[in-house]
């Protein structure tokens, strides 16, 4: 076969490539993962985007929920580093 007439798939063109900074591009407030802003469920966790929790992330609100779960975790490594200490 000659390799003159094989054909060669050169890809996409770069303004036919979608842009991943576009608007519609939100990250799910379960794991952070871009998904699309009309995504009922997040693919890679599998969290439901509806309800309260979706909407104030999406008006860019914290959950008073992950700010316990924040403050929990610092304690909890505070405590730690000092038992470490005297230890």
């Amino acid at each position: 076969m000659d390799s003159s007439n094989e054909l060669v798939d050169e890809g996409p063109e770069p303004e036919e490539m979608d842009d991943p900074d576009e608007d519609g591009i939100v990250a799910c407030p379960a794991c952070g993962a871009s998904i699309w802003e009309r995504a009922e469920k997040c693919n890679l966790c599998g969290h439901w985007m509806s309800g309260e929790a979706w909407e104030h992330h999406t008006r860019g609100e914290s959950s008073l929920a992950w700010k316990i779960v924040t403050v929990l975790v610092i304690f909890a490594f505070t405590t730690f580093m000092i038992l470490l200490a005297v230890a």
